[in-house]
């Protein structure tokens, strides 16, 4: 697989660490305690009582709104950083507690909670975690918690049975940040260990070998929730993504403009695919316009169809008054090689 160049986002990866990128990057990411599912505020802790040294401090809440987590970088541990952990439940006599989990092995931090009702009447809680060895070098796993009383305790993701071993977990996966970054244009944070609270599905990513760390693949193994226990419904493509393009090895490429959202995918032979809908669409509706038989010639994706050429992430490169230059890339249409339209590829935040 031929590696993808690192586009306008390397450097703010090379200098951020996954917490804040997160943070800046992900819809999940915020300072809010208004922020997240409904019933976020059935807890309550003041955020300016956390001593997180006025770094941004994220609050992800279960759906019925008995778990909470705060999670912040301390500002330590360079690109290793070192996360500053609370979690926050309801006990058992409906009270509340907050203790810190910063130290904890199953815990690092935290995306996202989600509450598990079984069909016994008990609840577990899944919790989507993230850490980093290095700028690059990405963690993210699942792992699972009962309130016990007046603490928490650490059950088996599958069916929040006694955990037996705390190394045994099918839900961790190694990546590589940017590449991922690259490969969504900042959307995909979402996508790691997403759980569709209508489905019940959780959707452990799936990886493929590249130096020096493995990429997300875009595929994913599917555990769906039968009311005991989650049950592997084997490995599928992209949630939600139209029938007719399920059918890729990876993906290479996704993105918004104003006017459209694109998807590049490799597929099984090697060749590049390119799939289009109108940005007032969703991937779950049949493409717009499809194009096989794609090239690349470096950072940018070329397809013809019909006579007209799309070439998406085109760059533009402006010298600034202080020195700097600054890269802005664009799906770029040509008909007859004459330019017909130019849309900017949008990034989350900006």
């Amino acid at each position: 697989m031929k590696k993808r160049s690192k586009s306008k986002m390397f450097l703010a990866l090379a200098f951020c660490t996954l917490g804040t990128m997160l943070s800046a990057c992900s819809s999940m990411g915020t300072s809010s305690q208004k922020e997240g599912t409904a019933n976020m505020d059935s807890l309550y802790y003041p955020l300016d009582s956390i001593q997180s040294n006025g770094n941004p401090v994220h609050v992800a809440a279960s759906e019925d709104g008995n778990m909470k987590f705060y999670s912040w970088n301390t500002g330590e541990g360079g690109t290793c950083p070192d996360f500053g952990i609370l979690c926050q439940f309801r006990t058992d006599d409906g009270g509340s507690k907050i203790i810190d989990v910063s130290d904890h092995d199953g815990i690092g931090w935290v995306s996202r909670v989600h509450s598990i009702q079984k069909e016994d009447g008990s609840t577990y809680y899944l919790v989507v975690s993230f850490h980093q060895a290095s700028s690059n070098d990405g963690y993210a796993w699942v792992s699972a918690f009962a309130i016990d009383g007046d603490s928490i305790k650490q059950v088996h993701v599958i069916d929040a049975s006694p955990l037996q071993d705390q190394d045994e977990n099918d839900f961790n996966v190694n990546y590589c940040i940017s590449a991922w970054y690259d490969a969504t244009t900042g959307e995909g944070y979402d996508w790691i260990h997403e759980y569709d609270t209508h489905s019940h599905d959780l959707y452990v990513p799936q990886t493929i070998d590249a130096s020096p760390f493995p990429e997300i693949s875009d595929w994913y193994r599917v555990y769906h929730f039968n009311g005991k226990r989650f049950e592997d419904k084997d490995i599928k493509a992209h949630k939600g993504l139209h029938q007719s393009l399920c059918d890729y090895d990876h993906l290479e490429r996704f993105f918004r403009t104003k006017w459209h959202i694109v998807r590049i995918d490799r597929m099984k032979d090697g060749t590049l695919r390119y799939a289009s809908w109108k940005a007032s669409s969703s991937i779950s509706d049949k493409p717009e316009l499809v194009i096989l038989g794609g090239k690349q010639n470096e950072d940018t994706y070329i397809f013809v169809n019909e006579g007209v050429t799309y070439e998406a992430f085109y760059q533009e490169t402006e010298r600034r008054a202080n020195g700097f230059t600054h890269v802005t890339e664009y799906l770029r249409i040509l008909k007859n090689g004459k330019v017909i339209d130019k849309q900017e590829i949008l990034y989350p935040g900006e």
